[in-house]
């Protein structure tokens, strides 16, 4: 394996790590799925992180596996979940804020 697979494998544990803070933090404009859903409310803010931090750790765990046990898909498995993660953090985003303006 080359330095570009331990890159990569080094990105995504910094991912993971990084993410596992999401859903701690509050509203803010520089850290976490920052969607215009998302700054609704608190309620929203919180589970769009949750529901980001969770496909970002998954995305970490796909490639931490994909590193020790096939390496030769090492580079498509990364930019594949984290496109992936990014669009069903979008999408939790959206969800969460639909059911948050259908209580009101």
């Amino acid at each position: 394996m080359g330095t570009e697979a331990y890159l990569i494998l080094t990105t995504s544990i910094v991912v993971g790590l990084v993410s596992a803070a999401m859903p701690f933090t509050r509203r803010n404009k520089k850290f976490g799925v920052r969607t215009k859903w998302s700054m609704f409310n608190d309620r929203t803010w919180y589970y769009s992180n949750l529901f980001g931090a969770v496909f970002l750790i998954c995305t970490s765990a796909i490639t931490i596996f994909s590193f020790f046990y096939c390496p030769k898909m090492l580079k498509i498995a990364f930019i594949t979940s984290i496109c992936v993660s990014g669009l069903l953090s979008v999408l939790s985003s959206y969800i969460v804020f639909l059911f948050e303006t259908r209580k009101k």
